[in-house]
């Protein structure tokens, strides 16, 4: 996170940041998950060749395993292009996960 954000020991550098949120969400970190795909959706990382597309595969890995952050960044997304059924998806199987919806009952 040093290099995302900047500190006293590591200057702000987002393709390192990259690189190293990569890393950590490869092997299934909900929370580099997430910074990576917020990272690949601001552009801040450079352009590393993922972009919008591989953002939500990120942002959508992390929502499965619970981040919240990653729910509201994709909502967002899913709002602002009018993808209104994956919307619903989402909340549907964030529901589903915590146990409030039957594993039956889909979004349609």
């Amino acid at each position: 996170m040093n290099y995302l954000h900047g500190t006293l020991s590591a200057a702000k550098d987002a393709d390192l940041a990259a690189e190293w949120l990569g890393g950590a969400a490869e092997m299934g970190h909900p929370a580099a998950q997430a910074q990576l795909g917020l990272l690949l959706l601001s552009g801040a990382d450079g352009g590393g060749g993922e972009g919008a597309s591989g953002a939500e595969l990120w942002l959508r890995r992390a929502h499965e395993q619970g981040s919240f952050d990653a729910a509201t960044a994709l909502a967002g997304r899913y709002l602002r292009g009018g993808r209104v059924g994956e919307l619903g998806g989402l909340v549907v199987g964030g529901l589903r996960r915590a146990g409030h919806v039957s594993s039956k009952w889909s979004w349609r």
